[in-house]
């Protein structure tokens, strides 16, 4: 299962691709709640995001995307799919930095967030519990 990562990476005003992150949510595709929104308002600048076909580079990670979609509910924001994998390796970096705060969620990911630092499997095993019961949902 994919999930989506909608970043907040354009002008508010014009739409026009900023490169400068200042925001991301998490969410399972066809979803409107959301499992994590985050904001860069912590520690820092924003972070440096740029895409290469179909590589995403967050910071200094680089991730694979297997879409990308732009002006996702409003001019702000671009939305990429990203596997399981890559959305664990992506959480488990950003949990650590001080530059991320939370804003709100939905179990179990928003208690991941606000409990322990967690690694790349303790990530993974959260998203795969989410990727479980979605699938239990779907008819």
């Amino acid at each position: 299962m994919d999930f989506d990562l909608e970043l907040c990476v354009n002008d508010e005003h014009t739409g026009a691709f900023l490169g400068l992150c200042d925001g991301l949510t998490v969410r399972v595709p066809g979803d409107a709640d959301e499992l994590l929104t985050l904001s860069a308002l912590g520690q820092g600048e924003p972070w440096v995001v740029r895409f290469e076909g179909p590589l995403l580079y967050v910071g200094s990670l680089r991730l694979r995307h297997h879409s990308h979609g732009t002006h996702v509910g409003n001019l702000c924001w671009n939305v990429v799919s990203l596997s399981v994998y890559e959305l664990a390796g992506l959480l488990a970096a950003l949990q650590g930095h001080p530059a991320w705060v939370y804003e709100c969620g939905s179990e179990p990911v928003a208690d991941a967030w606000l409990g322990e630092t967690m690694d790349f499997l303790e990530w993974l095993a959260v998203l795969r519990a989410v990727a479980h019961a979605t699938a239990k949902e779907s008819p």
